[in-house]
């Protein structure tokens, strides 16, 4: 099975209130975040159901058995809100 893999762990997108929207409330900073982790994997196209970084025998780019018990990791997603005052 080819292990050829690229990954892409966190994606994080921000945004920061402008300061002169909070000058009228007693708040000093507010910002507001939404976050995906385990975003993305792309696999070779032979590799259905391993995640090349996990395995339940040694590190999976040496593995040759037992790497097909470990699934991807899950995908969550969520958000922050941070408020200063």
């Amino acid at each position: 099975m080819d292990r050829t893999y690229a990954k892409i762990r966190n994606i994080t997108l921000s945004y920061n209130v402008p300061k002169k929207w909070l000058m009228s409330t007693p708040l000093s900073d507010v910002s507001v975040s939404a976050f995906c982790n385990n975003a993305f994997i792309w696999t070779a196209d032979d590799n259905y159901y391993v995640d090349p970084e996990s395995s339940t025998t040694g590190t999976d780019l040496e593995g040759q058995f037992g790497e097909l018990y470990v699934n991807p990791a899950n995908r969550i997603y969520g958000f922050n809100l941070k408020i200063t005052y």
